[in-house]
């Protein structure tokens, strides 16, 4: 995958040139009323990889290192509620909602 960065007037431009070495999760979160659920935290773990990050309101994407599929994802929400997606399917985009 590659990324555009834009900070302080300044854009970079991160371009993968080794391919897709590992696995890749695609995941959308949708609040209640199909709204996006900025501000929920989102945690993946794949195997000895773990990663945690705010969702901004957007789709995310986390790489997943040599592994081919997430282990765990699990979200919580800006309301507390606590969601878990145990072994999402590989290369399939996923939506989770409280």
């Amino acid at each position: 995958m590659d990324l555009v960065t834009a900070e302080g007037g300044t854009v970079e431009v991160w371009e993968n040139l080794g391919g897709r070495a590992g696995g890749v999760l695609e995941l959308t979160l949708e609040g209640r009323g199909g709204g996006q659920a900025q501000g929920a935290l989102v945690e993946v773990r794949s195997g000895p990889l773990y990663q945690r990050r705010r969702c901004d309101g957007l789709a995310m994407t986390f790489g997943l290192g040599e592994a081919a599929a997430a282990d765990r994802v699990r979200v919580t929400w800006t309301d507390g509620t606590v969601s878990y997606a145990l072994q999402p399917p590989p290369d399939a985009p996923l939506v989770l909602r409280p």
